[in-house]
């Protein structure tokens, strides 16, 4: 029997178990070391033998917390690190350097960049230098209208208010398209 046939046998016997749980008991049932059977297991799967399906997440809250929401997350942590670079380190060299590139990128790139990935959902609707030139040019557009919209608040425009109102619309723009993208079942 070929490893195949016999992962073949292990799933029809047991067909919900998971990638780990499947290694392990084709390392314990053939006598093969864990690393040889995680070997068969992605040498079935890339030749398309076997085919291996995501856990589906129960929730939104569960969803955001995988591998899923780490668009969200990474958004996240580049707008603190640019409210850190502005609010919190010294306004001296070198980080003043650091407050320039996390300007730059928060004010020309990333607004427009999520916007994109929420319009555009799938990978294969655009290439690659489209998706950058989109991202700028919706960057500009949201940082310009959230300028404007700012000029008639009480606070006016100030750097504060700026970097939060840029850092919450695409925080939101992040969480619309994580939102849609769980409940169309994508993974990215």
């Amino acid at each position: 029997m070929t490893p195949p046939e016999k992962l073949l046998e292990i799933i029809e016997t047991q067909p919900q178990m998971t990638v780990g749980d499947l290694v392990t008991h084709y390392s314990n049932s053939h006598g093969v070391p864990i690393a040889e059977a995680a070997k068969h297991v992605y040498r079935a799967w890339t030749r398309e033998e076997i085919r291996l399906e995501p856990v589906p997440k129960k929730n939104l809250v569960q969803y955001i917390n995988s591998i899923h929401g780490f668009r969200l997350w990474t958004v996240v942590a580049f707008f603190s690190l640019t409210l850190a670079t502005n609010f919190i380190l010294p306004q001296g060299p070198p980080f003043i350097y650091l407050r320039y590139t996390t300007g730059v990128l928060s004010v020309v790139l990333l607004p427009g960049a999520t916007l994109v990935d929420f319009l555009y959902p799938h990978g294969d609707d655009l290439e690659p230098i489209q998706r950058l030139i989109y991202s700028i040019g919706l960057s500009l557009a949201l940082t310009t209208l959230i300028g404007f919209i700012l000029n008639y608040t009480p606070e006016g425009i100030r750097a504060s208010t700026a970097i939060l109102s840029l850092a919450l619309i695409t925080t939101g723009i992040t969480l619309l398209t994580i939102r849609r993208n769980y409940r169309a079942g994508k993974t990215p």
